[in-house]
């Protein structure tokens, strides 16, 4: 009966790496923001709006490399995001877990927990809460 459960748990575990190294493939390549929306609280309620449609400037790229996930390994990643005068580009780290849906991304700030809603070959969808607000991604593949 151990070995049986032993066995099972086993399964489990291979099952849930399998699912977060097949996003970790998905992701790998680069990524070109289509949609970047900012949802801001107010005093009035929630104000949202897509920073590439009222800022011409505006852009997001990001960069994965692909890399074999071991557990608690991180891989290469690089972020460009520019909104209005505000520039992110930074050098970072990324893995992800919880059966492909939680985007990990260390940088010099430190942890982001980034949840991954939609991932396909071509469309990605990332959202996160800062402290400036909800950010959701929307990214095409090049």
């Amino acid at each position: 009966m151990k070995r049986i459960a032993f066995v099972g748990f086993l399964a489990l575990v291979l099952f849930s790496c399998n699912k977060n190294q097949k996003a970790s493939k998905k992701l790998d390549g680069t990524w070109d923001a289509s949609k970047i929306t900012l949802s801001i609280e107010t005093g009035g309620g929630e104000v949202s709006f897509d920073a590439l449609a009222i800022d011409p400037d505006a852009y997001g790229i990001l960069s994965f490399t692909n890399c074999n996930l071991k557990s608690g390994d991180f891989c290469d990643a690089e972020v460009d995001i520019k909104i209005a005068a505000n520039q992110v580009k930074t050098n970072s780290e990324y893995r992800v877990i919880d059966d492909g849906t939680i985007l990990v991304v260390k940088d010099s700030t430190g942890l982001n927990n980034i949840e991954i809603q939609e991932l396909n070959d071509d469309f990605c969808k990332l959202y996160w809460i800062r402290d400036e607000g909800k950010i959701t991604l929307e990214l095409e593949k090049r």
